[in-house]
């Protein structure tokens, strides 16, 4: 897994690089290399010793161009060094791990393709996720797409919602779909469940499907006839209005968070000044954002987590702060103790995004973090929205942690001009769109 980043002194990143530069070397330590079908042996013990160093200097613009250089060389040799890197949990910023997937989603030589596709089937988890995010741009190649679904009789939940993420770039067919709806219905609700349900409807085209049940239901009288190479042209072929149109279950909807999905979820929410702006809400008194956030968060706790399940929140505006140091078991007490932590809250400071998604990634054992917002970064160490999302991704690369994100910009304009609050919302929702769907996220605006 990549770490998240960290400043160092000089010397410790010498002692750094030099680990990092012997780990690699045993890593590629194989005999592949004296055969490479693009990358020369010589090519990589150079790359080897200028990556060291660069590092060793903590210059990351230069090791991503060198890592970029390798990429660009193809062949299998390539694709190793490529997974090295990103699987030997040094940290080496979020730029390199970047350029390193771009280079193996870029690699088109057979033999670094099945070397993904290897370690895809046969790597650490953490190196299955990072492989299975390569291998949505290999689509539709079809020994990746059977890696992929190999992949939902895994273990680990993070391995089989990473291969459902990638499967929703791929075409389906009748066996395939029998596979993934398997996955559903043994793995009862969940993130799982949840990330299932996505490929069946990217598969399909049918939205108003919830439960497995409901989809076992519309399979059994319609996957025989179902044309999935029709569907992947654009033909929606299921007439919601014919009596075989499946039931559609009503689930308990917050307006601001909507339906949380995950059974293993950290809330990680803005506090910040401008959650004083007050929000037009039809037939509801007027009230805050703050105080509308609190009454549907407290809603989704109690309402929409199981018993059983596990959460945190933590919340942020100059700084973050977690509720708890880890997950929570939801139950009677838990429910009543993050209720009187939210009763609480008050809106002050600005909004150190950074700050609170790192914090948001400490929480070990969370699937899925569900961030609101309402508007963009202004304090922390970085208020730069493109360095923030490249942060996330390299902290993101092995873990597959879903970031679900909720724009909530509803009073924008008048109201919190009056409040003397200036803020940007086209820019925050670009930026919250972008942290979703760059961490395989559902996007939500309130406005």
């Amino acid at each position: 897994m990549v770490m998240i980043e960290k400043s160092s002194t000089d010397s410790r990143r010498s002692v750094l690089a030099v680990i990092f530069a012997v780990s690699l070397a045993v890593q590629l330590s194989s005999p592949v290399l004296a055969r490479p079908t693009g990358a020369s042996k010589g090519d990589v013990e150079r790359f080897q010793r200028a990556f060291a160093g660069a590092i060793e200097r903590g210059d990351m613009p230069q090791a991503a161009d060198l890592v970029r250089d390798l990429a660009e060389l193809d062949g299998q040799a390539s694709a190793r060094v490529l997974m090295a890197i990103l699987t030997s949990g040094r940290p080496i910023g979020w730029r390199v791990v970047d350029t390193a997937v771009e280079g193996l989603r870029g690699l088109r030589e057979p033999e670094a393709r099945a070397y993904v596709i290897k370690r895809a089937q046969r790597g650490k988890a953490g190196e299955r996720v990072i492989a299975f995010r390569v291998l949505k741009a290999y689509a539709p190649d079809t020994q990746a797409r059977e890696a992929l679904l190999a992949a939902l009789r895994a273990r680990e939940e993070r391995v089989q919602s990473a291969s459902l993420a990638a499967l929703r770039e791929y075409p389906g067919d009748h066996a395939g779909f029998e596979r993934v709806l398997a996955l559903m219905e043994a793995s009862g609700p969940g993130r799982v469940a949840s990330d299932a349900r996505l490929v069946l409807v990217a598969w399909t085209g049918l939205q108003a499907i919830i439960d497995a049940s409901d989809w076992r239901s519309w399979w059994q009288g319609n996957g025989e006839s179902f044309d999935f190479e029709a569907r992947s042209g654009g033909d929606d072929q299921a007439d919601p209005g014919d009596d075989r149109s499946p039931r559609v279950r009503t689930v308990p909807e917050s307006p601001l968070f909507g339906t949380v999905d995950s059974g293993q979820v950290v809330f990680v929410v803005d506090v910040s000044g401008s959650m004083q702006v007050e929000v037009g809400l039809k037939d509801s008194p007027s009230m805050s954002r703050l105080q509308f956030l609190k009454r549907e968060l407290k809603s989704v706790i109690n309402e929409q987590l199981t018993d059983g399940a596990l959460f945190n929140i933590v919340i942020f505006s100059d700084a973050a702060k977690a509720w708890k140091k880890g997950l929570v078991r939801v139950n009677r007490k838990s429910r009543q103790s993050a209720g009187k932590f939210i009763d609480a809250l008050k809106a002050d400071g600005g909004t150190n995004t950074l700050g609170a998604l790192k914090q948001g990634f400490t929480i070990s054992g969370a699937d899925t973090m569900v961030f609101l917002s309402d508007g963009t970064p202004t304090h922390g160490t970085s208020t730069d929205v493109d360095e923030i999302l490249g942060q996330v991704r390299g902290w993101n690369a092995g873990r597959g942690l879903r970031v679900d994100t909720i724009a909530f910009l509803s009073g924008a304009g008048a109201a919190a001009t009056a409040k003397g609050i200036v803020e940007f919302p086209e820019l925050a929702k670009e930026f919250m769109s972008d942290l979703a769907s760059q961490n395989g996220g559902k996007y939500r605006l309130v406005d």
